[in-house]
């Protein structure tokens, strides 16, 4: 299980592999910025984001199919 470590003071969320080094970070944290609130918390397998994007993603995967199945048109030549 991964693990995120939640903090004000940093602008994203890093993520360990272990909470043991994950309390570490929080830990080293704390000692640098004395106010910092830092906590690690269990990484979720999928997020709402992710699961949005994943459906996106394979609508358009669907779109792209049908386009494929759809037969060639002759196109006119008399045009030239």
């Amino acid at each position: 299980m991964k693990w995120i470590l939640l903090a004000t003071v940093l602008d994203w969320q890093p993520i360990y592999n272990d909470q043991k080094t994950c309390e570490l970070a929080a830990e080293q944290l704390k000692k640098v910025y004395y106010q910092e609130v830092a906590a690690c918390i269990p990484k979720p397998a999928t997020t709402a984001a992710n699961d949005q994007m994943t459906d996106v993603f394979a609508k358009m995967l669907d779109m792209v199919r049908e386009l494929q199945a759809i037969e060639p048109k002759e196109l006119d030549k008399s045009s030239n």
